[in-house]
């Protein structure tokens, strides 16, 4: 109740403290459901939600049409519903987490993990977030948890249950396949010798539904997209593995979440279990490590690409903790308490920090601006430029449908680490930009900074007439000053 608890602290705030741009997209794709779906919705009103909810498809929206029916049920869009489920999911795969760590030590184990899990600053953030990882990372817990028990007692109750679990984990979102496929490989070849395993009717039918409840998305509905994909952030990033400071910039960059030490202590940790369990956890571990190989880019700069190994951490730390509370149980009842004292203090301090973060800013008087903005911009008109948050920010309170401009960002960075070509001064510039702009009618800048980053585009731009606003400037790509 205190996990929960704490995750409802400013509940209402707009959505801009963790990765915005993400989960108003997300936002986005559940309000052109809702209009969709109301039979009363306004035509017009009902195409404009579609049109700014239309994104590429990377994951299938489950999420977000679940908000979007919990909007019907309430009878409006209230943004902050989204919150409540990503917590009510948080918080469920935190029973699997206890489930878990119980089962592999004892009762303090699995407390001491869960209370790790649910007051880590950085997950309490981002376990708020509207976006499918939270959801994920729940059905993950539970396919592991599933699989565990099928291990244990190798019936066809928990082979199937295992499978639909894990197969429904990798339909939320394709990377759960790493941790759960590694799993499921450990924990089939741990049930005897491999010769005897793989004639079981049982791991045919186990890896079957594993296989084909993702498969009816991935494949046969987004195919073409996820092969892009593919090709675009693994392929084209794969020389990253060689170098050894995308390794270093990867432990950089998980130490902004948790502790090292506490990774370190917590890998050390799963020695004290059972082989069993030791095995389950080393795939757990190298799961993570694949999900990161793979997509190596954005291991680095996205971090919640990192938000399933906050269990895996919490999970692992149950064998120390319950060794250091059977060791003091030998002691007096002063040592015993001082001992929970301690610990009481160490999650007490975590709380506190991430209830600071939670209320650190106040974004609902920034909304209003782009509410105001998207009322007195040009109606009926086409618009490309460089917005906070890709865009996303104007797109959903201003309902103004902005085609983006690659940032610097985007042009530097991810094509250096692409090892692609970096020239922001080639003669073919101008090319690009009437290409880029053509069939536009305004240019909209919010982010002044990004645009004085961009000397040839600033160049470009003040070419055209402008007009200033409220915390924007315009420019109309069909009259030159």
């Amino acid at each position: 109740m205190l996990g929960i608890g704490i995750r409802l602290i400013n509940v209402t705030n707009p959505p801009l403290d963790f990765h915005a741009w993400r989960q108003l997209r997300s936002a986005s794709i559940a309000r052109s459901l809702y209009y969709t779906y109301m039979p009363s919705a306004n035509p017009d009103l009902r195409d404009k939600a579609q049109a700014l909810g239309h994104f590429e498809a990377e994951e299938p929206p489950i999420f977000e049409h679940i908000v979007a029916f919990s909007y019907l049920l309430v009878g409006e869009e209230k943004l902050w519903i989204a919150r409540i489920f990503s917590i009510l999911f948080w918080s469920l795969g935190g029973v699997a987490v206890y489930l878990l760590a119980k089962d592999m030590t004892s009762s303090v184990g699995g407390l001491l993990s869960l209370a790790f899990y649910l007051f880590l600053p950085y997950g309490v953030s981002a376990s708020r977030s509207f976006q499918p990882d939270p959801f994920m990372v729940m059905w993950i817990l539970w396919g592991i948890w599933a699989l565990r028990r099928w291990r244990i007692n190798q019936t066809w109750k928990w082979a199937i249950l295992a499978a639909i679990l894990s197969g429904i984990a990798v339909f939320i979102k394709v990377f759960a396949v790493f941790p759960i496929a590694l799993t499921a490989i450990i924990t089939v070849l741990d049930m005897g010798r491999f010769s005897q395993v793989i004639k079981r009717p049982q791991v045919w039918v186990v890896a079957a539904v594993m296989v084909i409840i993702p498969a009816t998305y991935y494949i046969f509905t987004v195919g073409h997209l996820a092969s892009g994909y593919i090709t675009g952030w693994s392929l084209g990033f794969v020389r990253l593995l060689f170098q050894p400071s995308f390794y270093i910039r990867w432990i950089t960059f998980l130490r902004g979440m948790v502790d090292l030490t506490v990774i370190a202590v917590a890998l050390c940790s799963i020695f004290l279990l059972k082989r069993d369990d030791r095995l389950m956890m080393i795939g757990l571990f190298g799961g993570y490590l694949l999900i990161g190989l793979v997509v190596p880019s954005l291991i680095i700069t996205h971090d919640y690409y990192s938000l399933y190994f906050i269990p895996v951490i919490a999970i692992s730390l149950a064998p120390l903790a319950d060794l250091l509370f059977s060791k003091v149980s030998e002691y007096g009842k002063f040592w015993q308490g001082a001992l929970v004292l301690v610990v009481f203090a160490s999650f007490f301090y975590m709380g506190l920090i991430a209830r600071n973060n939670l209320v650190a800013k106040n974004y609902r008087p920034e909304i209003l601006g782009w509410i105001k903005m998207g009322r007195v911009l040009p109606k009926d008109v086409s618009y490309i430029g460089i917005t906070h948050d890709y865009n996303t920010r104007l797109k959903y309170y201003g309902w103004v449908n902005v085609a983006a401009w690659p940032l610097t960002l985007d042009q530097t960075q991810m094509h250096t680490m692409a090892g692609g070509n970096t020239d922001m001064n080639s003669p073919e510039w101008e090319k690009i930009f009437n290409d880029k702009t053509k069939g536009f009618d305004y240019f909209i800048v919010t982010q002044f900074d990004e645009l004085n980053t961009q000397p040839m585009l600033k160049w470009m731009l003040d070419q055209y007439a402008s007009n200033e606003g409220e915390g924007y400037t315009i420019y109309n790509l069909h009259q030159k000053k």
